[in-house]
């Protein structure tokens, strides 16, 4: 109560028997050095030191307890007091922890968050120990404690404990039995109760692997990393280790054996098997062999693991048809047979050089002489390269081309280039009489061209007509009628016959000849034309001869003709009073009703009479024709073919006598009567 730090403080507060401290009993209210407090304890004070103590009895209920009254005195004689007030807090108390995790996975279990301590007597965490199998509560000693085949219980610095179960346990744990105590060294004790989930059944996937007869293949392994089979702690070794069952027996071990297919194996440490096949295995899909795997627990699982031998690679010879001087490309992979197990490996694509054999070809590119150059490519293209010179099929050349196991096939390249299309031109004649012109359209008797392998036809192409030059008639048996090389380039040529020139707009050529000259020209002039061809090697060039013929004006030739009239007195005569109808036409024909060609060579066209009713056709050949006439509106024929072939009238058309050349005939008359008239009346 009194000295350094105490709880009253004053001038010189005094000390000893006479005025030191001292404790007021309650019932007697006299202070002094003892107070009992029925029921609850014994005060006592020390009146030199200040310091007073309160021995509790042993029944003490728990709770604030009866405060007692202390007294202090100053030098002068003042006093001063207080209470001092024991309580008992109530006692701990402790309740089994319960906790459930999954399979080899450490617990940490708080025992004092579901134990109840006093504020005022909190426990004191590093009380916190283990009973051993040895130990009871209140008595224990252990911060770890191993409990056969289940696990590790261990407190932890911060009042935790953890467990450790082992690896191959699962199911509710023995009960660990804990104490602890308050500050005050008051102990509870409770258990622990863990409790491991079971794991998962392993789960184990198949797998089909690719093998060549007589080759070996190995599965991805069935335990460890990135395995097929998945599980808690799958187990390796002799014992529990993955095994391959045989399919005979139905043993699990470490070899099957499958006639005529061939060997399996695994190792059971690492899990990796092994099929080795027999160099006469079969193309299909083999047996499959069933593996097992099992879990630290002892639960297992079973897949299986099949392989396949692929069929053998094909190749197809290849062949194209293409065009002077174009490269041709191709896909030999894309006929050849490649299982979609075995895919081809482009990469591998090789052509067989000169001295090579199949199997055993190198080459990227190899030259042909006189044909061209073949070129592979890692993609799988080969490329054939033809001379601008080469037509016709090239010598095959070999190819060879593996799968990605590294099966080889072969066969070949065979490429055929057409000749471009032939464009023929030929002679072309025409005839005028002297003193007219001659126009030729060369290109309407030239043939174009078709091209080979497509069948397309060719066009010509009038405006790119020139003239080369001059020939004579003894040459003409010799001259190329088609070329590849266009060296023409006129448009205007003079001649010892006359002048040529070409029309660059159109492709038509124009002849005038000298003054005097007649007949079939002397020197004809050669001519050059293209066509539409958009090949590699340019457009088709021909060239044939211009031979035209100018005739005499003086040549004896076949005249016929006469009149179209007004029959007046309607009598079918042709009468001195009769005069001819102008305008009206008529037309000549073969008699069998062809179109005439005049010795010149110009087609005969129709014609209209003249202002007196008169026509003539001239300058043509021997033979006998026939003139139609189209009659005028409103009129019709007077009547017809009445005897006298000088003066009588035809109807519709006419026909004439059969005429050697230098012949006339002008009987060919038509007499007309308006249609007013009825019968054979007298007209005006």
């Amino acid at each position: 109560m009194i000295g350094t730090s105490a709880l009253a403080s004053g001038v010189q507060l005094q000390t000893g028997p006479t005025n030191g401290p001292c404790l007021i009993d309650p019932v007697t209210s006299v202070c002094g050095t003892t107070v009992v407090i029925a029921g609850e304890g014994t005060w006592t004070i020390d009146r030199t030191t200040g310091i007073a103590t309160f021995v509790a009895e042993a029944g003490i209920t728990t709770g604030p307890k009866t405060p007692v009254t202390y007294r202090v005195t100053d030098v002068a004689g003042q006093t001063a007091t207080s209470t001092l007030r024991p309580i008992v807090p109530p006692p701990p108390s402790a309740t089994d922890d319960l906790s459930s995790g999954p399979f080899d996975t450490n617990q940490s279990l708080t025992p004092f968050s579901n134990d109840s301590f006093d504020s005022s007597a909190p426990v004191r965490a590093t009380s916190l120990k283990l009973c051993s199998a040895t130990e009871n509560p209140n008595d224990c000693s252990q911060t770890s404690v191993v409990v056969p085949n289940e696990g590790t219980y261990t407190v932890t610095s911060n009042g935790t404990v953890t467990f450790d179960p082992l690896p191959t346990f699962f199911g509710t744990a023995t009960p660990m039995p804990y104490q602890a105590e308050d500050i005050f060294g008051r102990f509870v004790d409770a258990t622990l109760n863990p409790s491991v989930t079971a794991p998962n059944a392993p789960v184990a996937l198949p797998e089909t692997k690719i093998v060549l007869p007589g080759g070996t293949i190995t599965f991805t392994n069935v335990i460890g990393t990135s395995a097929l089979a998945t599980g808690a702690q799958l187990q390796s070794g002799a014992t529990n280790g993955p095994c391959l069952v045989d399919p005979a027996t139905s043993l699990c071990g470490t070899t099957v054996v499958i006639a005529g297919e061939g060997t399996w194996t695994i190792d059971r440490t690492t899990g990796v098997a092994t099929f080795v096949a027999e160099p006469g295995i079969t193309v299909g899909t083999k047996t499959s062999v069933t593996y097992r795997v099992t879990d630290a627990v002892g639960q297992t699982a079973s897949s299986t693991l099949t392989p396949i031998v692929p069929p053998p690679p094909t190749a197809v010879n290849d062949a194209q048809t293409g065009q002077l001087d174009v490269n041709q490309t191709y896909t030999p992979l894309s006929n050849d047979s490649f299982s979609t197990l075995a895919a081809a490996s482009p990469s591998t694509l090789r052509l067989c050089g000169a001295g090579q054999t199949p199997n055993n070809c190198d080459k990227t590119t190899v030259v042909v002489a006189n044909e061209g150059t073949y070129t592979a490519y890692s993609d799988g293209r080969v490329i054939f390269d033809p001379l601008p010179t080469f037509i016709g099929t090239a010598t095959p050349i070999s190819y060879q081309v593996a799968d990605i196991y590294g099966r080889v096939v072969t066969a070949t390249i065979t490429p055929t280039i057409l000749p471009p299309p032939v464009l023929a031109a030929t002679i072309d004649t025409g005839t005028a009489r002297q003193g007219a012109k001659i126009t030729l359209s060369p290109w309407l008797n030239d043939d174009a061209g078709t091209v080979s392998g497509t069948g397309e036809k060719l066009a010509l192409v009038p405006t790119s007509i020139r003239l080369c030059g001059t020939t004579t008639l003894a040459k003409m048996d010799s001259l190329a009628t088609n070329t590849q090389t266009g060296t023409c380039s006129l448009s205007t040529l003079k001649t010892a016959d006359g002048t040529y020139k070409v029309d660059i707009k159109t492709g038509k050529v124009t002849f005038v000849h000298k003054k005097g000259f007649s007949g079939t020209v002397t020197e004809p002039v050669v001519y050059q034309i293209t066509n539409t061809y958009k090949g590699a090697s340019g457009p088709g060039i021909a060239t044939s001869v211009l031979m035209p013929t100018i005739i005499p004006t003086s040549v004896p030739s076949v005249t016929v003709g006469d009149k179209v009239w007004r029959d007046l007195n309607g009598d079918g005569y042709q009468g001195p009073a009769d005069r001819g109808i102008p305008g009206v036409t008529v037309t000549l024909r073969t008699i069998k009703g062809k179109v005439v060609t005049d010795l010149f060579g110009n087609t005969v066209k129709p014609m209209v009479t003249d202002a007196k009713g008169a026509y003539r056709f001239t300058g043509l050949p021997a033979g006998q024709y026939k003139v139609i006439v189209t009659y005028p509106t409103g009129f019709r024929p007077t009547f017809p073919d009445l005897p006298g072939r000088e003066k009588n009238s035809s109807t519709k058309q006419a026909k004439s006598k059969v005429l050697a050349i230098g012949q006339t005939d002008l009987s060919l008359d038509f007499g007309m009567v308006p249609k007013m008239t009825s019968g054979l009346a007298h007209t005006m």
